[in-house]
């Protein structure tokens, strides 16, 4: 073991179960290009060299074929550890940086453990060697994690399509970006249509997250367009959720923005006879929705955030979809009374198809790609989409993502009203005609009876 074969077998059996991890399981933003693998194979020759000079200096080079087949090999064990644990264990972690530390840690365990022997001499030099091998892995794992970030977000910027002029990714500036956040919403809400009397009105807030991927902001244009089209929310839509490409085209997609676009809503609306839509998608993990900006902040959209932003609005009619793995983990924050809550996942479960070579993601495209177009109630659609879902998964032998449904009491009946009024536009116009000319004929007959009462009184 250590000749030149075994040590490209074991690069070839790391890389292809790095690759694999992220392709067929994580399901989340993989760089296939060239540029990506250079990144990686960057980063593994780097982490390679600081064990090779390790053993020179330990005098030990004729050992060096069968360090690296070692370390190879346990680094793809670690990555295997990492992703049953990351089930098990790291999702459920409420803070991100503890998770993302689990998950370095976690990822590096056995290859301390397999190059333990390698470094175990009395020498202080030589321990003092071996700890600095030991600060190298960690520090290409956490090199390798910005670097694939930052590549892939320069990639992006330099292949954009859709129309747009490609641009040079680089870092917002904070001291530009957050004073105009006010403006951008307010321009919005002052865009909104005033809701209307005689019939239940369709509002929107159509939020997008993860700006380095393009495939949630597809996914609100998608939804902001057959909402205008096909449910009457022309004029009534909100979006938020700006790209690294464009950090000013959009408001951010964080608590502040989101709490100030439903209290827009809410001023526009009659919060007790309308209904609110709010579409979130992104990734996620337990209680938490992946809304950090790259150059901007880290902060993460929870669900007690966005369930204390619709308690604030004072909204009582409105459907909550939450796109994203583990997305069930929002239910039980905004359940309640008025509410249809519809997520993508259960709370322990991923849901999938968030690369950005696809349209939408998988519950995405059932939702509102499928089910919204062939039924004008939000309940019907969801539960639908849910069974799209199940059926695919099952064909193609995934995991089930349990998208989960949740009615309070009442929002049935208003949805109801809105499908039928959606339904039925024509009827639903006449019969505000008829009414307006009923309220004419009112006005008419108290002008004839006070003119009446006039010339009774002369």
């Amino acid at each position: 073991m250590g000749g030149p074969v075994d040590v490209l077998v074991a690069l070839a059996i790391l890389f292809g179960v790095q690759l694999g991890i992220s392709r067929y399981w994580i399901e989340g933003p993989v760089d296939f290009s060239l540029y990506g693998f250079q990144l990686w194979l960057g980063g593994m020759t780097a982490w390679f060299v600081t064990q090779m000079v390790a053993a020179l200096c330990l005098q030990r080079g004729d050992r060096i074929g069968r360090m690296l087949v070692v370390s190879s090999m346990s680094m793809a064990a670690g990555s295997v550890l990492v992703v049953v644990l990351f089930v098990q264990l790291l999702s459920h972690l409420s803070d991100p940086y503890l998770a993302y530390w689990s998950y370095v840690l976690i990822g590096l365990l056995p290859v301390y453990v397999a190059l333990s022997k390698f470094f175990a001499v009395p020498k202080l030099r030589h321990g003092l060697i071996g700890l600095c091998v030991a600060a190298a892995g960690t520090l290409q794992v956490l090199l390798t994690e910005y670097q694939f970030e930052s590549g892939q977000l320069l990639v992006e910027a330099e292949t954009a399509t859709d129309g747009e002029e490609a641009r040079r990714w680089s870092l917002p500036d904070p001291e530009v970006v957050y004073p105009v956040q006010e403006k951008l919403v307010n321009a919005q809400v002052a865009a909104l249509k005033e809701q209307d009397s005689e019939q239940v009105d369709l509002y929107a807030v159509l939020g997008a997250g993860y700006p380095t991927q393009k495939i949630f902001q597809r996914e609100v244009v998608a939804l902001y367009g057959l909402l205008e089209q096909r449910f009457g929310a022309e004029g009534r839509i909100l979006r938020l959720g700006s790209t690294v490409q464009g950090p000013l085209d959009m408001p951010l997609l964080n608590r502040t923005n989101l709490r100030a676009a439903l209290m827009g809503l809410s001023e526009q609306m009659d919060v007790s006879q309308d209904v609110a839509l709010i579409f979130l998608t992104s990734h996620g993990f337990e209680d938490h929705l992946s809304t950090s900006f790259p150059g901007l902040s880290r902060k993460e959209l929870s669900a007690a955030e966005v369930a204390a932003a619709l308690d604030h609005s004072g909204i009582q009619n409105a459907v909550v979809v939450v796109s994203a793995c583990y997305s069930g983990s929002f239910v039980d924050e905004l359940a309640g009374s008025g509410r249809l809550i519809v997520t993508a996942s259960a709370a322990d479960r991923n849901s999938f198809g968030c690369d950005d070579s696809n349209e939408f993601t998988d519950w995405g495209e059932a939702f509102f790609g499928q089910a919204l177009q062939e039924t004008l109630h939000f309940g019907h659609a969801a539960e639908r989409a849910r069974s799209l879902v199940t059926k695919r998964e099952k064909d193609s032998g995934l995991t089930q993502s349990l998208p989960q449904i949740s009615e309070g009491e009442g929002i049935g009946d208003v949805l109801n009203r809105l499908a039928e009024q959606l339904k039925h536009p024509q009827e639903a116009a006449e019969v505000k005609q008829t009414r307006a000319n009923l309220a004419v004929d009112t006005n008419t007959v108290q002008q004839l009876l006070d003119r009446l009462q006039r010339l009774s009184g002369d």
